[in-house]
């Protein structure tokens, strides 16, 4: 950890750090994709409102959907050290997925009624 003199002479507290490797940003975005899928099919099934494929869904019903998907990130978080710490980041790592898939479909919708106001 870096001391309060280094941060303030201007010193990056991160350069150290490298970046994340693309194939693993990439990775966890296919699979933000394909869960987007996913949401949308249950959608369609009847299974949950799926508030980012209606159409005209509002910005406060996306908001519960990601409030709900961010809680359950939090739950995870908050479920303390397991004797199996793997099995606790494999849930985690699941409900981040599901978070970035409900980010992704709400910018996609708000794209897609910005190319339908356009072509009106």
């Amino acid at each position: 950890m870096a001391n309060n003199d280094t941060l303030s002479a201007g010193a990056d507290p991160v350069a150290h750090v490298p970046p994340l490797p693309a194939r693993l940003i990439a990775g966890a975005s296919f699979e933000a994709q394909v869960e987007v899928h996913r949401q949308d099919d249950l959608a369609r099934e009847g299974r949950f409102d799926g508030t980012h494929v209606m159409p005209g869904g509002s910005d406060l019903q996306r908001l519960a959907v990601l409030a709900e998907e961010f809680g359950e990130v939090s739950i995870e978080v908050c479920k303390g050290i397991l004797p199996d710490e793997q099995v606790r980041r494999v849930g985690l790592r699941e409900e981040l997925i599901q978070v970035a898939a409900v980010a992704i479909a709400w910018v996609a919708a708000i794209d897609d009624e910005r190319a339908t106001e356009l072509d009106e």
